[in-house]
């Protein structure tokens, strides 16, 4: 199957394809309060995705891992309609990971889990 390479692609096409996955896109922090400043450090990416009436944070499994089982998990939600300064956490005891998907490859990792909120 021929596919069409991004490069090919018209600038004004690929920034509004940016813009409309950026609406569905959740970037993850881990928080260390430890420190005088609050610091935070990048942990990795998820979709938002809603079925049957659950929303839920798709992402792949080497970002939990990364995240190592923080208590408190930062959001970034980019917001092009109204951007502005937010400090949004993911508190662990109201999320249940749910494994949707494995890659057949590497059957000790699943692949794709969901942040399902309770």
């Amino acid at each position: 199957m021929d596919g069409v390479r991004f490069g090919d692609l018209p600038p004004s096409l690929c920034e509004d394809i940016g813009k409309h996955v950026s609406d569905y896109t959740v970037g993850f922090v881990t928080i260390d309060e430890e420190s005088r400043d609050v610091d935070a450090s990048v942990g990795g990416s998820g979709t938002l995705v809603r079925a049957n009436n659950h929303h839920a944070i798709l992402t792949a499994a080497h970002v939990l891992e990364r995240l190592g089982g923080q208590q408190e998990v930062g959001l970034i939600i980019a917001g092009r309609y109204d951007p502005r300064i937010h400090r949004y956490v993911l508190q662990a005891e109201t999320v249940t990971p749910l494994t949707v998907a494995y890659e057949r490859r590497r059957r000790t990792r699943p692949g794709h889990p969901v942040f399902v909120r309770q």
